[in-house]
C-alpha cells in the first residue's frame, strides 16, 4: 500500500513540475513577426502584393492565416504596428462575406472561423460598390473581402474590396513556447 502511494506521489510531482516549467516558458514569435499585447497572437506584415486568396495561401505556408481582429485594442495594435510604407494602401485582413450588400455587416466572418464579434468599418462601409470591380477589369462581381486602410483621411478603418485586387496583407499565428530564437 505504501508503495502505491509513493509511486503516485512521485508521478504526481513529476507531472506537476513539468506543467509548471512549460507554463513558465515565454511565448515567442518567429523572427520578423510581432507579438501583440497579452501575447495571444504573432503578426506578420507582408508588403507582397497578392489577391486575398493568394495572401491566405501565402499565410498558410507559415501555419498562419490572414489576421482577424476582435477588439479595439487589437485594432489599435495593428494600426500602431503597420509599417509606414503600408499606411496609405489597403492591407488584407482575414474577413470575408457571403452576402455582399451596402451596409450589411451581419454576414461577414473571419477566415479562421473565430467569431466576427467586432468591426471597425469606416463611414458608409461596407459599400459593396459592384461596378468598382468590373470597372477596374477585375473578375469579381462584388466587394467581398476585408481590407484595412486610411479611408478618406479618417484614420485606419475597414473597407470591403474586390478579392482579386492585389494588396499587402497581415498574417497571424499563435505564439510558440519553443520558437524563441530571434523572434520578438
Amino acid at each position: 500500500m505504501i508503495s502505491y502511494f509513493t509511486h503516485f506521489f512521485v508521478i504526481y510531482f513529476v507531472v506537476s513540475s513539468t506543467d509548471a516549467i512549460e507554463t513558465s516558458l515565454p511565448n515567442c514569435c518567429p523572427s520578423g513577426w510581432s507579438m501583440i499585447p497579452k501575447g495571444t497572437k504573432c503578426l506578420y506584415f507582408s508588403s507582397k502584393q497578392l489577391s486575398w486568396f493568394d495572401a491566405a495561401r501565402y499565410c498558410k505556408k507559415f501555419d498562419a492565416q490572414l489576421a482577424s481582429v476582435h477588439s479595439d485594442r487589437e485594432s489599435e495594435t495593428i494600426k500602431r504596428l503597420t509599417p509606414n510604407e503600408l499606411l496609405n494602401t489597403g492591407i488584407w485582413l482575414g474577413g470575408v462575406t457571403t452576402n455582399p450588400a451596402y451596409g450589411a455587416k451581419q454576414d461577414w466572418y473571419w477566415f479562421d472561423l473565430t467569431p466576427f464579434n467586432y468591426d471597425n468599418f469606416g463611414n458608409d462601409e461596407p459599400s459593396n460598390s459592384k461596378t468598382s470591380c468590373t470597372d477596374r477589369g477585375l473578375p469579381d462581381t462584388s466587394q467581398s473581402c476585408l481590407q484595412i486602410m486610411n479611408i478618406r483621411n479618417f484614420g485606419m478603418n475597414w473597407d470591403d474590396e474586390c478579392c482579386s485586387e492585389k494588396r499587402p496583407f497581415i498574417c497571424e499565428k499563435r505564439p510558440s513556447l519553443y520558437d524563441c530564437t530571434g523572434g520578438k
